[in-house]
């Protein structure tokens, strides 16, 4: 996800990371 890279960053550490994604629609 470009949107938040630092949110993408720190949920990096599990599946967040793509929930992050999927939040922003991306």
């Amino acid at each position: 996800c470009r949107h938040r890279g630092n949110k993408v960053s720190f949920a990096d550490i599990g599946n967040t990371r793509r929930f992050v994604c999927r939040y922003h629609g991306w």
